[in-house]
């Protein structure tokens, strides 16, 4: 915008933004996007077509309604792909539009992209597309939770009546929750980043609490919504199983979330960065300076307070789920804690070219920060990407070895169901230099095997389930054995040797016995 009030978009800039965004971003995930590995729930999905696996029971109504009208209810991981890296774009492309609206300002190039990386190049995102057939309906509820919002902060400046606003925005807010339950902490997160940014804001505290009347308001209608729709057809404790508080002591529970909030701040273990804490660290820095420039020029600083209190405001709501649960929360459900760190680089360019535009190196300061800042989440993306390939390939080299050997056992005995027992931690993933471990080096075809043999009874069927469905997707069927073969093998395979050795794979009365790794 050439005028500071202006509303117009040049749109020969956006299309520039949006493809420097895409290519970005296909850059960082479109190998893992578009991989046919068998990632989380991808057996279980792509074998049982049309099936909404355990989304209904869990709440996740809308996870299931957009399936089915998207298409993605039939799963190809190629279109979900395909939907998905869109949708990356189309996101950010309406974060960057409503930023725009709200700061009555045009963003320049470098602005909006690095906003876009900050907002989807981060490790919790490759967790999130581990879990491929999720991705994109993820995407969209979040696009569907900005959209919401937008129709909030914008009711009055739209041809539409206000009433009409506020129903579409109920509505979008309240299907992008049954999405996801991390929609909520999005929404949050969102609501106080765009009132930070907003021009429009009251000012002074009366209309601060008015403003937070408002918008509480709506929330809790989203959230009362949601929640009748989920009950009606949840019909699993999956959410209030992960809530800590009350099964823990008070004391354990609030150590608990301290570790939590320090591992994000100080960037402990693979999927924290210092991005989040560089980009808040700097506003407050930036705050503190506006603040003081004003106090020397005598202005009233009441409004400069309201701006740290929301800003403080914003830097909690990462850490909604945390307070929640009374834990850590799983690492692909905190999707907020990018957005906050996204919010935060907008917040800091704007009070830097508001306070200091007739010199130019301050903004370049604060872009060069946050490009540093953006090295650490970007590197830790594409070293994951890569592991994730090596233990890909590791598990199809070791699948194929598995397979070798138990066809041999196949082609004497005839067409049995195989049983496979034993703990597959010896075998895994052995990663070079280059990778970041995940899952302890467990591969793709061990790993979720032994987590089956030992979260559910009885112990080695559904590891064996889990280990046919992964030979499955690449086109070889073999039959789980039953409950009863499968804890008749258990005994028998005692006194086995382990795979590879031999006679670690032998033929049973009806099926065929694999011992994998010791028994426990």
């Amino acid at each position: 915008m050439n005028n500071k009030n202006e509303l117009m978009f040049e749109g020969r800039d956006k299309v520039v933004i949006a493809v420097l965004i895409f290519v970005l971003l296909q850059m960082c995930y479109g190998k893992m996007l578009f991989s046919t590995n068998v990632y989380q729930d991808f057996g279980a999905v792509v074998l049982n077509q049309g099936t909404t696996y355990n989304w209904l029971e869990i709440g996740r109504y809308g996870l299931v309604l957009l399936r089915y009208i998207f298409g993605t209810i039939n799963q190809n991981v190629y279109y979900t792909a395909f939907l998905s890296s869109i949708f990356f774009v189309v996101t950010s492309m309406t974060f960057i539009c409503i930023i725009e609206y709200l700061i009555k300002s045009n963003l320049n190039t470098i602005t909006a992209v690095l906003f876009s990386l900050m907002l989807f190049v981060h490790p919790i995102w490759i967790e999130q597309i581990y879990f491929q057939f999720q991705s994109f309906e993820i995407l969209f509820a979040i696009f569907l939770v900005a959209t919401s919002l937008y129709l909030l902060f914008s009711a009055d400046d739209l041809c539409l009546p206000n009433v009409i606003c506020y129903l579409c925005s109920i509505c979008f807010s309240v299907l992008a929750f049954g999405v996801y339950q991390s929609m909520l902490n999005i929404y949050i997160t969102a609501c106080a980043g765009f009132y930070l940014l907003s021009e429009r804001r009251g000012s002074g505290w009366k209309n601060l609490f008015k403003d937070m009347f408002f918008h509480i308001s709506f929330f809790m209608i989203d959230f009362l919504a949601y929640e009748i729709i989920s009950h009606i057809f949840s019909q699993s404790d999956y959410i209030e199983n992960q809530i800590l508080w009350g099964q823990l002591p008070v004391k354990d529970v609030l150590l608990s979330i301290i570790v939590y909030i320090k591992n994000v701040f100080i960037g402990y273990g693979t999927f924290y960065t210092a991005t989040y804490t560089i980009m808040l660290g700097l506003a407050l820095l930036l705050w503190l300076v506006h603040t003081i420039i004003r106090y020397m020029q005598k202005e009233k600083l009441s409004n400069d307070f309201i701006d740290l209190m929301i800003l403080l405001g914003l830097a909690i709501t990462p850490f909604i789920l945390g307070f929640i649960t009374g834990k850590e929360p799983y690492i692909r459900s905190q999707l907020a804690l990018p957005l906050a760190t996204a919010l935060l680089f907008i917040y800091n360019v704007k009070v830097v070219s508001l306070n200091f535009s007739r010199n130019r190196i301050y903004i370049v300061a604060v872009l060069g920060i946050s490009f540093i800042a953006l090295y650490s989440p970007l590197s830790t993306v594409l070293r994951l990407t890569y592991t994730y390939d090596i233990v890909a390939e590791n598990s199809q080299y070791i699948s194929c070895k598995l397979s070798y050997d138990i066809d041999k056992v196949l082609e004497e005995s005839g067409n049995l169901p195989i049983a496979v027992v034993g703990n597959p931690s010896n075998i895994g993933c052995t990663s070079n230099s280059a990778c970041v471990s995940p899952s302890d080096g467990m591969s793709d075809i061990f790993y979720p095997t032994y987590y089956q043999n030992y979260q559910y009874e009885p112990h080695y069927y559904w590891g064996t389930v889990w280990m046919t469905e992964y030979y499955k997707t690449y086109g070889i069927s073999y039959s789980p054995a039953s409950m009863e073969q499968v804890s008749e093998g258990v005994e028998v395979a005692r006194e086995m040797p382990t795979w590879p050795a031999e006679g670690s794979i032998i033929s049973r009365d009806g099926y065929i016995l694999v011992k994998i790794g010791e028994i426990e």
